[in-house]
């Protein structure tokens, strides 16, 4: 949870070291952590990159209701694509929905 608070998330062994400095027994520990996995690795095409800079950036303009997020702030948009230094048009307006589309399935199918 240390993410939330702008700090970077603990590493395996420190959680390690934390759990051990608590009395946890040793055979149990590592029980007791999830598994770090790599990161998958994906190519960015060159052309997709303004594309995936302006959804980056738009990562803290998701619209929220009670039942968690449902879409972008699109009145924010403008503003984030000056931010980038990326121009407006058509095609990175539909790459940034087919991105938003698929991240509202996953969070939907995540909150199953």
């Amino acid at each position: 949870m240390r993410w939330q608070f702008g700090e970077r998330a603990a590493t395996r062994s420190e959680n390690r070291r934390a759990l051990l400095d608590a009395g946890v027994p040793a055979d149990q520990v590592d029980a007791l952590l999830p598994h770090e996995h790599a990161p998958e690795a994906f190519e960015l095409l060159a052309e997709a990159l303004p594309a995936w800079r302006v959804w980056n950036a738009m990562q803290t303009q998701w619209r929220v209701g009670p039942a968690g997020a449902y879409g972008l702030d699109y009145a924010a948009l403008p503003v984030v694509e000056a931010r980038c230094d990326v121009e407006p048009d058509g095609a990175l307006f539909e790459a940034l929905q087919a991105m938003e589309c698929e991240a509202v399935r996953l969070m939907a199918k995540k909150g199953e």
